[in-house]
């Protein structure tokens, strides 16, 4: 390029991508006329094209904005950075707009450049927390040295270290609180044991160091003493998430009301509301007998949790916004979906709008996780898919285990067997790294899917055939599985005694859910010994709890096990009405796998059913957005506000190759050929509907 066109376009990869011409001559020290001038020529020989903004332009690839700005000269960036900054300062931009320029201009020392970064990181924390976390590492270098500034730095790592909680960098995270920590004095004991509270946080749940946690809040409890009651019920709370995490039930459930009382004295609401939901959650998974008295104390913690969860406000809930992961926990296990996922969908919204991306995929995964068991087959995947992508961007093996669970589940249901094979070993995989036995029945449920109860059996053995460190409903799950395997392997009188231990894995809980899954197991057992008539009966009554309980999928199957029973009994024509009607259900539901078990079913009677297509169809007209999944459709909302995969990326906490993927699937369904496309057709329909 002529030298005064490459020199423009040199500012330009300072002023930023995309950029204004003005910027970029400004940066690149040369009039306005001629960096105009040369933006033909750079234009000309395709270096950087028109965005989507007027007089806004952007380079072909980000990949030749890099090559041109590390090609410029070392000095003149400085400088040029130096007049970009300027120039803004002048327009009155943002200190967001111009801490770019700022923290590659300003020299070691400046404090007015210090505090421009402080100001931009606090503007965009809740947005992009990982950029905050940047400025507030860029403010430390420019901090001067010397104990008169201990202070500032202390409170600069006490933010960065939040901002990286936020943005999901567990391990980095750790490594500065671990800096504040050492930094702070003992006498600074509310200071501390926030520091010790979130470094506890990430060691136990984000990095499996579970021992570290507690040898860490052990020793600042000892610290600590009685004189503070606030800070004490805090410290004694992330014990009994300490004690959760680890399955002490008992444990955790005493720590949590001891924490609890500690924080009604004190008056903070959000600590007892937390306590409470930690008191509910180990209450229920402690139960292991069938007493409805125990059972009703557990469904009365559960709800008094709840109640003082829901009146909190959004903005209490962030403080501490685990709290809504182990009440959607509490219900979820308990079968209250509806309500589970109501807290999955506040917690969703909460982390976004607050900028926690630490959090955000968990709230994905755990809605993921209530969809599927209320047949939303197509919205589970597609959050679990998420969940687990963030997972392995974060390195978060903790999340990573759960979207592998979820996805070898839904995997199964949708008929693709392979897949769940591969999800169930990789979550068997994460075992020893995370302390979940859920990965045993699921490989099991699996390979006993692929022909292998061999193989199931081993899986179920490896952690004990119902691990007692699961959650009830998992439990059950576990016993459900196994008694499967067991009949599988002509092992009859096991699966029975299985089968009668069942309720008591349960936690004592016969309705809804858990009445489908008890009912499934018992069916099964009683067609095994030869008793269809009694199996029937108990399917269908499977059946009605799995409706009652807003559990469709465990409702077909158990009516897929009645119609065999009926079939064995002479019922033929109630056989097979029971077994259309599981196939409608579940074809509706998106679970093809188990839709396929009940044409076979009704092909074994001598019909000939259609194989159900689950391709989507096709829209036209203005309803085409109805066609779109609810992520699509958020995507499409914000490409028509002509925001790049990146910032798109950003606002929602994903990678940029699955908004890629959103924003392909999205023209492909709206038979739009470009971005352009769906920012004309969203205008349109805001137009008709004004």
């Amino acid at each position: 390029m002529p030298g005064q066109a490459r020199r423009v376009l040199e500012g330009a990869a300072v002023a930023g991508d995309p950029f204004e011409p003005e910027l970029a001559a400004v940066a690149a020290g040369v009039e306005e006329g001629v960096a105009l001038a040369s933006l033909d020529k750079l234009l000309d020989a395709e270096l950087v094209r028109p965005a989507s903004q007027s007089r806004r332009f952007r380079f072909r690839h980000p990949l030749v904005r890099r090559a041109v700005y590390e090609g410029s000269g070392g000095g003149w960036r400085l400088a040029a950075h130096a007049r970009a900054a300027a120039a803004l300062v002048a327009r009155g931009a943002t200190p967001a707009q111009r801490a770019h320029h700022v923290e590659r201009a300003a020299h070691h020392g400046d404090l007015a450049a210090v505090e421009l970064l402080v100001a931009a990181a606090e503007e965009v924390t809740p947005v992009a927390p990982a950029t905050a976390a940047g400025w507030y590492e860029a403010a430390l270098r420019l901090l001067p040295d010397g104990a008169g500034h201990d202070q500032r730095r202390l409170g600069l790592l006490g933010t960065q270290g939040q901002a990286l909680v936020l943005a999901g960098r567990p391990v980095e995270a750790r490594d500065v609180l671990r800096r504040v920590l050492a930094m702070l004095p003992a006498e600074a004991g509310g200071e501390r044991v926030a520091v010790v509270e979130a470094l506890a946080d990430l060691e136990a749940l984000w990095l499996d160091n579970r021992e570290e946690a507690r040898r860490l809040l052990q020793a600042e409890r000892t610290k600590l003493g009685d004189a503070a009651p606030g800070p004490a019920a805090a410290l004694t709370f992330a014990m009994a998430r300490e004690r959760a995490a680890c399955g002490d039930h008992d444990a955790a459930e005493a720590l949590a009301a001891e924490a609890g009382a500690g924080a009604r004295a004190a008056g903070d609401r959000v600590l007892e509301a937390a306590a409470a939901v930690t008191v509910a959650d180990a209450a229920h998974c402690r139960l292991r007998h069938d007493d409805p008295a125990a059972l009703a104390v557990v469904d009365e913690k559960v709800a008094e949790a709840g109640a003082l969860v829901d009146a909190l406000q959004d903005e209490q809930l962030a403080q501490r916004l685990q709290l809504l992961v182990w009440l959607y926990t509490s219900r979820y296990f308990t079968g209250e979906f509806p309500a589970a996922r109501e807290a999955a969908e506040r917690g969703l919204g909460v982390a976004r709008r607050t900028g926690q991306g630490l959090l955000a995929p968990v709230f994905l995964g755990c809605r993921g996780m209530v969809d599927w068991e209320m047949g939303r087959a197509g919205s589970a995947e597609e959050d679990g898919e998420e969940a687990l992508e963030s997972a392995l961007v974060s390195g978060n093996t903790h999340l990573a285990f759960w979207g592998s669970v979820v996805l070898a589940r839904i995997a199964l249901g949708r008929g693709r067997v392979e897949a769940a094979l591969a999800h169930a070993q990789a979550a068997w995989d994460y075992v020893g790294v995370v302390p979940y036995s859920q990965a045993g029945f699921m490989l099991a449920d699996a390979r006993l899917a692929a022909g292998d109860p061999e193989g199931a059996a081993a899986a179920l053995e490896a952690f004990g055939w119902v691990n007692p460190g699961l959650w009830t409903l998992d439990r059950l799950r576990a016993a459900e599985v196994a008694v499967r395997v067991l009949l599988a392997l002509g092992r009859l009188e096991e699966a029975a005694e299985l089968a009668r231990r069942a309720p008591a894995e349960g936690g004592g809980r016969h309705t809804g859910v858990f009445g489908a899954i008890l009912a499934h197991a018992h069916a099964g057992v009683l067609l095994a010994h030869g008793d269809a008539p009694e199996a029937a009966r108990v399917a269908l009554a499977g059946a009605a709890a799995g409706d009652d309980g807003l559990a469709p999928l465990w409702a077909a199957r158990c009516r897929m096990l009645a119609g065999e029973a009926l079939a064995g009994c002479e019922g033929v024509d109630e056989a097979r009405a029971e077994l259309r009607r599981a196939a409608a259900e579940l074809e509706a539901r998106g679970a093809w796998g188990y839709r396929d078990a009940a044409l076979r079913g009704l092909r074994r009677l001598g019909e000939r059913p259609r194989a159900f297509s689950p391709q989507p169809v096709a829209r036209t007209g203005d309803d085409r957005l109805v066609g779109l999944t609810p992520r699509e459709r958020e995507v499409a909302t914000l490409v028509g506000e002509g925001q790049t995969n990146a910032q798109i990326a950003a606002r929602l906490h994903l990678s940029e190759r699955t908004v890629e993927r959103h924003v392909s699937n999205t023209l492909a369904k709206l038979g739009l050929s470009s971005r352009t496309g769906v920012v004309r057709l969203l205008s349109e329909q805001r137009a008709a509907t004004r």
